[in-house]
């Protein structure tokens, strides 16, 4: 009888063992749903926030090579809300408790840049979602909290890879003058380059830059024919074809349609000058031209033949449409020549950007920094500098996609610190010397490099 009410205990006593360890085995069995549910959420607004991040980055500098952060946050959060799902109106409850030093909309807190004017960082904090639990509550757990963050970074001011860039599908014929680069970049020809006996290309021997063409060098000797003896700094040939290196800077420049509209007789260098839409400059010939800084929208021809004509262009971006000073307008896109620059005799024009550094301040200048001379892309025409004309003292960005620059001959041309991006060059005449100083700083800021995830 003592025997068996002993095996009755035991046999108690491992049931409530069991009961015991059931429970604590089901705890745990819900512990690991609960935690796997939340670690996938977690996963889940891991890479919404990535995507977040990097689409930010991308949309910074979509249009333009000014930060548009309007458009930046609205890609942020457009991505994020595919990616991960919550409703919208969190955005505006979410707090970033270390957002980086500029937050463009109070709206947005949990997205930030590092800087107001030149970003190289944005931060995106997703709203905090609550996932409920589904056996958690046993232990009086009912939700977790689940947040993610990501940075993406990538370089500003990065430098074009060419320095001078002739995008056309060529042959492009140099004749008989000077091209000569330095500051680490290379001189690249789509098509064909054909250089005259007494011409010569060269870059730099210590920038570690180089000659760069997409068919064959010639030289003109006897004829255009295969040789590399114009171009003693060496050269490649079949390099891949070079794109525009400014195909995202905005045109026409922001603001353009907002500028006074001058008289058909308007002297730019005069009162009541200034930047404006214009037909022709008008540029009075054997003066000294002064042009007040900002934006020159030019239609028609400017020609100036005159020995002592003199036009100091600092600050300033001149930037030649189609239409007329009435209606100036895009030209038309399988090519249109509209406003156009030449420069005869002994004509000098000294141009340098703007700086955004100019007082008084010049209306939208962040849009044109670094911008000097520029044409519609569809605009066909010629730039020249011819016979004794030259420029000097000159820097900022030159532009031409569709339009080709001339230097011919005996003009001399010293471009200091400048991208020059055109479809056509020509250099023939004697000391016909286009030199050309390319640095990042004094040109139209490049939108960005490796965009990548650092946080």
């Amino acid at each position: 009888m003592t025997r068996e009410v002993s095996r009755r205990a035991e046999t108690g006593a491992v049931a409530i063992v069991a009961a015991a360890l059931a429970l604590v085995l089901f705890g745990l069995a819900a512990l690991v749903v609960d935690l796997g549910l939340a670690r996938d959420t977690r996963r889940q607004a891991q890479s919404a926030a990535d995507a977040a991040a990097l689409a930010a980055g991308n949309a910074l500098y979509a249009t333009s090579m000014t930060p548009n952060f309007a458009a930046a946050v609205d890609a942020a959060k457009a991505y994020a809300e595919e990616n991960y799902s919550f409703d919208s109106s969190q955005w505006s409850a979410c707090a970033d408790p270390s957002p980086l030093a500029y937050v463009p909309s109070a709206a947005h807190g949990c997205i930030s840049f590092n800087n107001p004017t030149k970003p190289t960082t944005v931060r995106v904090v997703l709203p905090s979602q609550k996932v409920n639990t589904l056996f958690g509550a046993v232990a009086g757990i009912h939700e977790v909290e689940v947040s993610a963050l990501a940075e993406a970074s990538w370089e500003t001011d990065s430098k074009s890879e060419c320095g001078v860039c002739v995008i056309g599908e060529g042959p492009h014929e140099l004749q008989n003058g000077e091209l000569s680069l330095s500051g680490g970049s290379d001189i690249h020809f789509n098509g064909d380059v054909c250089v005259q006996q007494n011409g010569e290309v060269e870059v730099a021997a210590t920038d570690g830059g180089q000659v760069l063409i997409e068919g064959q060098a010639m030289n003109g000797a006897g004829g255009c024919k295969d040789g590399p003896e114009q171009y003693p700094s060496g050269h490649t040939e079949g390099a891949l074809p070079v794109s525009d290196p400014l195909e995202l800077l905005a045109l026409p420049p922001p603001g353009w349609d907002a500028l006074p509209t001058k008289a058909a007789t308007q002297n730019a260098c005069a009162t009541g000058g200034g930047p404006g839409v214009y037909g022709s400059l008008n540029i009075p010939q054997n003066a000294v031209c002064n042009l007040s800084p900002g934006l020159y929208v030019v239609t028609g021809q400017n020609h100036s033949s005159a020995n002592g004509t003199v036009v100091n262009a600092l600050g300033v971006t001149l930037y030649f449409a189609c239409g007329d000073r009435l209606a100036p307008r895009a030209c038309y896109q399988n090519g249109e020549e509209g406003g156009d620059l030449l420069f005869t005799g002994n004509a000098v024009l000294n141009h340098s950007a703007p700086t955004c550094l100019e007082v008084p301040a010049i209306p939208n200048c962040e849009a044109i920094k670094g911008l000097s001379i520029a044409a519609d892309r569809n605009n066909t025409s010629a730039f020249s500098w011819r016979g004794n004309g030259s420029g000097q003292e000159s820097s900022g960005t030159i532009y031409l996609k569709s339009g080709s620059l001339d230097y011919r001959g005996n003009g001399t041309g010293t471009v200091v610190e400048s991208l020059i991006v055109v479809d056509t060059l020509t250099n023939s005449g004697n000391n016909a010397g286009l030199q050309v100083k390319y640095t990042g700083d004094k040109n139209v800021r490049l939108p960005f490099a490796n965009l990548r995830l650092t946080k």
